[in-house]
């Protein structure tokens, strides 16, 4: 059958597969430059957008930068045209679709202050060793659902410090990038099926943003900022999908609706082996998930570990660690919690709202006060203690008399001064937190937080004469869960080791 190519213009491109807004009036307010065959830059270029529809065509940039004014891509790959032949599928008579560029290869650029760093349409080819930073989008990677994912190879990019999105991708799947310190770090619209796995996303507020069906996440970092606002994974919606084997941290919230959304689903979803260090753990809002074997462990603020609205989910097998201000916080009607382990909380283990549900063999454990960055002394005198230090050891118990062990962590000591009723916060100090992993032998330890003068070395005390110190205890056990060996216990060991 006789197929026609029919050229198209951009701005028809624009208005039919670009997301229609205010800003595109003048969005494309930069200088064409259409290039037709393969080019390799010798110098920066100042403004200026390229544009590229056809075939076997390589923009080598050669580590120059490509500077916008704002508007328009630095690189726009288009469709060459639309194909269309008569067939007897389609009630029109007519079948047909946009034809992609083919064999495009952008390498060693270097593309800011653009709307899109690039943008490319359905490209078959690969996009490899740039850097789009300070743009609104560092890269867009437009596709149609039928789009064959692994056409185009996006790869070994840094995607660094863009205004909106670092990465916004249809069901393309991707390489090994550098995506940090965006407000967005990858943002998916995928309803066709997909996966997005194997990367380390930094610093970045929101870290993944997820409007999907069919899509499985797994095997990722998700890392935030050390002031643990925003959210790791956000949603519109996550239907018939998978969220496994992440590390989500440094977070207000590990997994949560977009803030700003309220059409939101997540529904037939697998939410499974992931760690989540946040304020806030996993909120669901949906039915038919399966929340099972995550490990969920507390930042600095008391918040929910899991919250869930809707019927018939699954919320199994869930470690909560660090005391949360709730553990497991549902509304509605034939859910099943069960075989979960939480640390006791401070405002409810299980606050379970509905009908039919099932909660059993859930195991609460004690809270025991852990040795975290909240670690602080306060000042409850009514005076300033003025060039004051502070410190932590580690002591071993001997004999039953405590006695400094020969590790000391930490920063070294800083002065600063202590008003009445304030409180002087250790993550401020120090970055290391003794644990089983720092000491050796076994046996009994605990670690002392203290304040102290800083010209004398003489522990400071408040008004009513109580030290200002702080004793965190811990202990360290062996092969055979003990944390001290009677001699009986030695001369066995050291035969089972030679006969062994």
């Amino acid at each position: 059958m006789k197929k026609i190519i029919l050229p198209i213009l951009a701005l028809i491109l624009i208005l039919s597969f670009v997301k229609a807004d205010e800003v595109f009036e003048d969005l494309w307010q930069c200088d064409i430059i259409e290039l037709n065959e393969s080019l390799t830059l010798n110098q920066d270029q100042q403004g200026g957008c390229y544009w590229i529809a056809g075939k076997d065509i390589t923009l080598d940039c050669n580590g120059h930068t490509l500077t916008g004014n704002g508007k328009g891509a630095g690189i726009k790959v288009d469709y060459v045209g639309f194909e269309y032949e008569r067939c007897d599928e389609d009630p029109s008579g007519w079948c047909g679709g946009w034809k992609p560029s083919e064999n495009i290869t952008i390498k060693n650029c270097v593309i800011e202050n653009y709307w899109w760093g690039v943008l490319t349409l359905d490209t078959h080819g690969e996009v490899k060793d740039n850097i789009f930073k300070n743009n609104d989008e560092g890269a867009r990677i437009s596709t149609q659902e039928n789009f064959q994912a692994q056409s185009l190879n996006f790869y070994n990019n840094h995607l660094i410090n863009n205004k909106e999105y670092g990465l916004r991708i249809g069901c393309q799947e991707i390489g090994q990038n550098e995506i940090n310190n965006n407000r967005v770090g990858v943002y998916i619209s995928c309803t066709g099926g997909g996966s997005f796995s194997n990367q380390i996303l930094r610093e970045n507020e929101i870290g993944l943003l997820l409007s999907v069906e069919n899509y499985e996440v797994s095997s990722n970092q998700i890392i935030g900022k050390e002031n643990l606002q925003n959210v790791g994974i956000a949603y519109y919606k996550i239907i018939d999908s998978k969220i496994n084997d992440t590390l989500i941290k440094n977070y207000a919230k590990g997994i949560n609706k977009k803030a700003d959304y309220y059409g939101v689903t997540c529904s037939n979803t697998e939410i499974t082996n992931n760690e989540i260090k946040s304020n806030q753990g996993i909120s669901v809002y949906g039915d038919n998930n399966k929340i099972k074997n995550n490990i969920l462990i507390r930042n600095y603020v008391y918040n929910t570990a899991i919250e869930l609205i809707g019927n018939s989910n699954e919320i199994n097998s869930n470690q909560i660690l660090n005391r949360f201000g709730r553990g497991i916080r549902l509304s509605g009607d034939s859910n099943i919690i069960t075989d979960n382990s939480i640390v006791e909380t401070v405002w409810g283990n299980l606050l379970i709202g509905g009908n039919n549900n099932v909660v059993e063999n859930n195991e609460i454990l004690e809270y025991i006060p852990e040795i975290t960055s909240q670690s602080y002394i306060k000042n409850n005198g009514d005076e300033t203690v003025t060039i004051a230090v502070g410190g932590f050891k580690v002591q071993k118990k001997v004999g039953g008399i405590w006695r400094d062990d020969k590790h000391m962590y930490g920063a070294p000591p800083l002065p600063f001064d202590l008003q009445p009723g304030e409180t002087h916060d250790f993550i401020d100090r120090f970055n290391q937190y003794p644990n089983q992993n720092f000491v050796n032998e076994p046996g009994e330890y605990r670690l002392r937080l203290y304040i102290s003068d800083h010209n004398r070395g003489e522990l400071l005390r408040n008004a009513d004469g109580t030290p200002l110190e702080k004793f965190y205890y811990f202990n360290v056990v062996d092969e055979f869960g003990l944390t001290n060996r009677t001699w009986t216990q030695r001369i066995w060991e050291a035969l089972r080791r030679i006969f062994n």
